[in-house]
């Protein structure tokens, strides 16, 4: 039987959990003639998170070597998985393994293992279990549920989404309080106090009536900015002067009341006179 023509340009995935056997294969390869160093993986769990990013790898991989005795399990367990994939079913798997015994084997092959080769190894058998192994093409069982590697994907990809929160967001207002309007706010607004009309007696009853601790002050739209018109109001000294001048003007006004207006006594006095 004619050996196959294997591209030396194929993509490998190496399992091994001992990093002296990956550096011996990887040199092995090369020597052969190789272009590109193997991906390497080291446990059943790292090389099953190569298989779930298989769409993202910038090389794809075309041929497996798997050692049997891992770390956290087997090449047995890997092999399994990988051959419910069906994307992988032309994709060959060599198990390597210190184990010769034909049960191992047959249970490896039972379950889609390409070819079988023990360790030690010598460069001239890995190269012949490569081409005896690169036209293998494996046909599922019956009983074997495969699915697509895209499917794998979407999960792995669903398993890392961020979950929605819980409820929403507060949203904080940074807006600042607004001052109330007061009198003595407008005196410091204004800047000038000489400026500041005094009040007249008249217009004392009528500040009095008003809270002048608190003025609601009409507003002018100007451009894109607010003009607020400020009536200044007056000083407290002018309040208290306006004030004593109020008091002396009603003191006077009061007598000139009761002579314009006669009591009783004096309408009857009037009429005898």
């Amino acid at each position: 039987m004619a050996k196959a023509k294997i591209p030396k340009s194929i993509q490998f995935l190496h399992l091994d959990d001992i990093e002296s056997i990956r550096e011996m294969m990887k040199a092995h390869l090369s020597e052969l003639g190789f272009t590109y160093p193997p991906i390497e993986a080291a446990s059943v769990a790292e090389v099953l998170k190569i298989i779930e990013n298989y769409n993202n790898l910038p090389r794809k991989f075309e041929f497996i070597i798997s050692d049997w005795n891992l770390g956290d399990d087997t090449g047995l367990t890997f092999l399994k998985k990988f051959r419910e994939i069906e994307d992988f079913n032309k994709i060959p798997f060599l198990m390597v393994t210190t184990e010769n015994d034909i049960n191992f084997m047959l249970e490896a092959i039972n379950f889609g293992c390409s070819n079988y080769m023990v360790k030690p190894w010598l460069k001239n058998d890995l190269e012949d279990k490569i081409e005896s192994s690169w036209d293998m093409v494996f046909t599922p069982p019956a009983s074997l549920k495969q699915k697509k590697i895209t499917a794998i994907t979407a999960v792995e990809v669903a398993t890392k989404a961020m979950p929605a929160p819980t409820a929403a967001a507060e949203v904080k207002s940074e807006s600042k309080p607004v001052a109330a309007v007061t009198t003595t706010n407008i005196i410091k607004a204004s800047g000038v106090r000489k400026n500041i009309i005094k009040a007249e007696p008249s217009q004392i009853a009528n500040t009095a009536a008003t809270d002048t601790t608190s003025t609601s002050l009409p507003k002018e739209e100007i451009g894109s900015t607010t003009k607020v018109n400020v009536r200044r109001m007056p000083s407290r000294g002018g309040i208290v002067s306006a004030a004593k001048n109020s008091s002396a003007a009603k003191n006077k006004i009061e007598p000139q009341a009761k002579k314009t207006n006669p009591s009783f006594w004096d309408k009857i006095l009037s009429i005898f006179k």
